[in-house]
């Protein structure tokens, strides 16, 4: 591979399909699907000493990894990511084999012959990861809290995009997640190993790329660079965001010190009543439930159809307590809780005309509070 369009070393390059395959599907995942000039779209591929690095990064966001090589010569060379990965993804269990030219890459594997489209390497901007670490966890922890918070985030918020992330503050002794999208908010304290102090909002679809593709890692960190950039790292690879700008809204002060009533919930009782009682629903209504000392009763009352339901709970608070609540928000903070019980806070006030919040909570440091629809 070479350095450009001119100068080409002739470089030979023998590489384990399953491992070329596996690498690109990490990096390819945070390239662009618009970038803004078309070498952004391209994959970095760098050979020396016995290892092929690839490397995506388009200003906003990056990942690398590394894997063993056969190589013969060192060298770099930039081709489309997403389309050497549809290629990789295609071709049979056999070593693949890349050999440069001066305008094309060319890819052998058993009887296949392919070839792609050089970009040029001088115009590929390249990351740096340089970071000050903040805090590290095991993968298997870290995709569970991600995946837990990362559900509230809004999908999208133009007036105030930082809510589209996932809110990290860092201190002693360990990190607290939240993410809401107005209508709920996560929030997920974790106890792990900190070297650092620092408060950033990550995107959420970030995150979750991160959980998904450094969860098996035994230890995940995550490190803040002097731009204000974060960089995840685990046995895959590293990936690198910008972060969000703005202020994260004070959703702390939103949970409940104490609770008007509360309930003891059965979670796959509660799960099954309300998947049946949507059916009945537009995506934006809400469902009703009635509390008493020992169920609740459901209904679901939609323009053409209606459902009623109930379910057996322990309930200590003002009976026949009538709380709405949109079906959707309810079944992802049951899931989220982790739980074969989660315990319901209730923070309804009798004169005032606006129902109070609904918090689920399991007791592991893990809170979910939902927005009570008005009759």
């Amino acid at each position: 591979m070479g350095a450009g369009r001119e100068g080409w070393l002739e470089v030979k390059i023998s590489i384990d399909r399953a491992d070329l395959a596996a690498a690109l599907s990490f990096v390819a995942a945070m390239s662009p699907a618009c970038p803004l000039q078309p070498v952004l779209a391209g994959v970095l591929l760098t050979a020396a000493s016995g290892r092929l690095t690839l490397t995506v990064y388009d200003y906003e966001a990056a990942a690398e990894t590394t894997i063993d090589a056969d190589i013969s010569a060192e060298g770099a060379a930039v081709v489309h990511a997403a389309t050497l990965l549809r290629i990789v993804g295609k071709l049979p269990a056999k070593p693949v084999v890349f050999e440069a030219g001066e305008r094309e890459l060319l890819i052998r594997c058993g009887s296949v012959r392919a070839s792609l489209p050089l970009m040029p390497v001088g115009e590929c901007p390249q990351p740096t990861f340089d970071a000050e670490p903040l805090f590290s966890m095991s993968g298997a922890r870290f995709e569970d809290a991600v995946g837990r918070v990362a559900l509230a985030a809004a999908k999208s918020a133009p007036e105030r995009p930082v809510i589209i992330g996932v809110h990290l503050a860092v201190s002693e002794g360990g990190v607290t997640l939240s993410a809401t999208d107005r209508y709920r908010v996560a929030m997920f304290a974790v106890e792990c190993a900190t070297t650092g102090s620092a408060t950033v909002a990550v995107p959420a679809s970030v995150m979750r790329e991160a959980a998904k593709s450094l969860g098996s890692s035994e230890e995940v960190s995550l490190a803040l660079t002097s731009s204000g950039a974060v960089v995840f790292e685990g046995e895959r690879g590293r990936l690198m965001s910008q972060t969000l700008a703005g202020n994260f809204p004070p959703v702390a002060g939103l949970f409940p010190q104490r609770a008007r009533s509360t309930a003891l919930i059965d979670v796959d009782a509660m799960s099954a009543a309300t998947s049946r009682g949507a059916l009945a629903l537009a995506p934006e209504d809400a469902l009703q439930f009635t509390f008493s000392e020992s169920e609740c009763s459901l209904t679901g009352t939609g323009d053409a159809s209606s459902i009623e339901d109930g379910f057996e709970v322990a309930f200590d608070g003002d009976l026949d307590l009538q709380v709405r609540l949109r079906p959707q928000l309810v079944l992802d903070g049951l899931s989220a809780c982790r739980a074969t019980e989660v315990q319901a806070w209730f923070t309804h006030e009798p004169s005032s005309p606006r129902p109070g919040p609904v918090m689920f909570t399991a007791g592991d440091g893990y809170r979910y509070l939902m927005v009570a629809n008005q009759k």
